[in-house]
């Protein structure tokens, strides 16, 4: 093959190769690798539709560090940022393939278990606390803790039942950091 072919057909391997870069860029955080919110919107339909296929349960969790302003204002954004990311790590890892793991905002995160009920959910909740809890980010001397909100449960009828859910989830959270952090609600 002439090689102004293969130049150019490396040019446009390249090409191809960097916007599918960009394409996974533009759904995910960068600071922690989850999905962010453009990335849940493009997912959650295949989530959906597995879930009503199967008539499988879903579960919505939304998790939100306690007291990480207080981290960020006491030992500088970077240390905050590490934070973060390690809050990350562990979701990644405590999740299936076929579970959502969103950084919703700010320190909130979401969960979107495919296969779980409320009390599923629950567990992987607690385990999830469990190992943030454990995790030692330097200099802050103190656990780091989670409050989080649980809704669902049931086999999802459409996209605006899961934002119901989400909304719900959102007030369980809120209520479970009004009753002192460090805990879990069900809506």
């Amino acid at each position: 093959m002439p090689e102004s072919f293969l130049s150019l057909l490396g040019e446009r391997l390249r090409q191809a190769l960097r916007q599918a870069e960009w394409g996974l860029l533009a759904l995910t955080d960068p600071l922690t690798g989850l999905l962010n919110r453009r990335g849940l919107e493009a997912e959650l339909p295949k989530l959906l539709a597995l879930a009503r296929r199967y008539q499988a349960p879903v579960s919505v969790v939304m998790l939100d560090i306690d007291r990480f302003k207080r981290v960020n204002d006491t030992y500088g954004h970077p240390v905050g940022d590490e934070v973060l990311r390690r809050l990350g790590r562990i979701l990644e890892a405590s999740v299936r393939k076929e579970d959502l793991a969103v950084r919703y905002g700010g320190e909130e995160f979401l969960l979107i278990l495919f296969g779980a009920g409320r009390e599923a959910a629950k567990d992987v909740v607690e385990r999830v606390r469990e190992r943030f809890r454990t995790e030692r980010v330097p200099p802050v001397p103190h656990p780091l803790t989670l409050s989080a909100g649980i809704a669902g449960g049931e086999v999802p009828e459409g996209k605006e039942v899961l934002e119901e859910w989400v909304l719900k989830a959102d007030y369980a959270l809120l209520r479970a950091k009004e009753a002192g952090r460090d805990r879990v609600t069900l809506a």
